[in-house]
C-alpha cells in the first residue's frame, strides 16, 4: 500500500470561501487526490493518475505557435 497524509483547510474566493480535502503521499507529497466545495454547493474532485517526480517534458509548457499572437483584451 501507500501511506497518505489527508489535509483540509478553507481558501478564501473573491465572493465567498472554498473547502478543500487534498491527498498526497507520505513520501514525495505527490499529490492523490482533491475535493473542492464552493458555498454554491458545488463540488470539483480531481484525481491524479501516472504521476512521476520533476518534470517528464518540458515542452509541454510551452503555448502551441497560435498563441504567439494572441492579444488579451
Amino acid at each position: 500500500g501507500i501511506l497518505v497524509n489527508t489535509w483540509t483547510g478553507e481558501l478564501q474566493l473573491k465572493k465567498g470561501t472554498a473547502r478543500y480535502l487534498s491527498t498526497v503521499t507520505e513520501f514525495g507529497c505527490i499529490p492523490v487526490s482533491t475535493l473542492l466545495s464552493t458555498n454554491r454547493r458545488e463540488w470539483v474532485a480531481v484525481s491524479f493518475f501516472n504521476n512521476v517526480v520533476g518534470v517528464a517534458d518540458p515542452g509541454d509548457f510551452v503555448a502551441p505557435s497560435f498563441c504567439d499572437e494572441a492579444q488579451t483584451e
